[in-house]
C-alpha cells in the first residue's frame, strides 16, 4: 500500500494552522544532521480549488511552515523563505528549509546588520546543554520594531545536562 503523503501551513509565530490540505507538488527534501535540510514545492495556480486556499495570502516568506506528513506521521517542518509566482505555467514556487534554519547565523544572529543579538556570551567550566540553552534562550529574546521575532516557543528542559563541561 502506498504511503499517503499531506501538506500543512502553519503561522511559524503563532503555531496556528493555516491550511490542513494542500496539494504541493513536493521536490525530493533533504533532512540533515550538521545543517538545516531544504526543500522545493510547487502548487498550481491554475486550479481553482487551489486559489480558492488562497495561497498568495498565506504563504508568507519567514512568516509561514510547511508541515510534511505521511501516513499522519510527522516527517518534517520547514519555513518557507522564498516564494515566486511562474507566470509561464501559473505555479507558485517556494524554497524552504527546516525549522532549526531559523536561527541560522544569516538570518536571526547577526547583530552586524541591526537585528539579531548583541551580547556576548562567555561561559567557564559550564555543561555544554546549558550553553546551548543559554544561546537558544538568547536568540529567542531578539526583537526587531518591537516584535519578537526569534521567540518560536521552544520550551527546553533544565534538568538534562551532557555531563560535559567547556569554557
Amino acid at each position: 500500500m502506498a504511503s499517503q503523503w499531506r501538506y500543512a501551513l502553519y503561522d511559524l509565530l503563532s503555531r496556528e494552522q493555516l491550511i490542513e490540505h494542500v496539494p504541493f507538488d513536493v521536490d525530493p527534501y533533504t533532512q540533515m544532521l550538521t545543517e538545516a535540510g531544504t526543500l522545493g514545492a510547487t502548487l498550481q495556480l491554475s486550479d481553482a480549488s487551489v486559489r480558492k486556499l488562497r495561497p498568495r495570502e498565506l504563504i508568507l516568506p519567514r512568516r509561514t511552515s510547511l508541515v510534511l506528513l505521511r501516513d499522519e506521521t510527522l516527517v518534517g517542518e520547514y519555513i518557507i523563505w522564498t516564494r515566486r509566482r511562474r507566470r509561464n505555467d501559473r505555479s507558485l514556487t517556494i524554497g524552504a528549509s527546516e525549522v532549526r534554519s531559523y536561527f541560522d547565523k544569516h538570518r536571526i544572529l547577526r547583530p552586524e546588520l541591526g537585528y539579531g543579538s548583541a551580547k556576548t556570551l562567555a561561559f567557564t567550566a559550564t555543561d555544554m546543554f546549558d550553553v546551548f540553552r543559554a544561546i537558544l534562550t538568547d536568540a529567542q529574546t531578539v526583537d526587531y520594531s518591537g516584535l519578537l521575532v526569534g521567540d518560536l516557543g521552544i520550551e527546553m528542559d533544565t534538568t538534562v545536562m551532557s555531563g560535559v563541561l567547556i569554557t
